[in-house]
């Protein structure tokens, strides 16, 4: 007897994995659910700052979102936003170089942020859809290292944005 542990079984699951840490849990994730069990509730999201890598690294089937380099706004970002200070640079060719504000900063401007955040309405509603019942979950996993920039940068960000959307597409927002 007892209580479980555990909460009552999601009906829906979008995993997103931040960086390209993220993205190879995520593509592991991918390949454990399509072995053991494929389901048409379970949604997954890349999203990565180096569009090689995103390429490299997502799983088929998940919805790729590639961070541009926030190159026109920059300058004037950087003397207007608090954590970036001028220690933070664009690396050529994408990426952070492992600059965690600079990651946050891919979303956190308004070159990106409104691709982003459709992107992830549009998981989100699609992965909410597949629910019998407005009282079944959904939930959100994001998966991040800690040891790079990208990842790191945006889990605080991703996670915000995920629980703002959550309130239109009935969502439950995991960590």
């Amino acid at each position: 007897g007892g209580i479980p542990l555990s909460p009552l079984q999601p009906q829906a699951v979008t995993v997103i994995g931040l960086g390209s840490a993220g993205c190879r849990m995520l593509a592991a994730v991918n390949d454990a659910v399509d072995r053991v069990d494929p389901d048409p509730a379970f949604s997954s999201v890349a999203i990565d700052s180096r569009a090689q890598d995103l390429e490299r690294l997502a799983p088929a089937g998940a919805t790729s979102i590639h961070l541009e380099p926030p190159t026109t706004l920059f300058t004037k970002d950087r003397a207007e936003a608090g954590y970036l200070d001028e220690s933070v640079e664009l690396p050529p060719g994408g990426g952070t170089a492992r600059q965690r504000a600079l990651g946050r900063y891919y979303v956190d401007n308004a070159e990106n942020v409104d691709s982003v955040v459709n992107g992830l309405a549009e998981v989100l509603d699609e992965g909410s859809e597949q629910l019998e019942d407005p009282s079944d979950t959904h939930h959100v996993w994001l998966l991040s290292s800690l040891g790079g920039g990208t990842g790191s940068g945006l889990v605080p960000l991703i996670a915000g944005l995920v629980d703002a959307l959550s309130v239109y597409v009935g969502s439950t927002v995991i960590g």
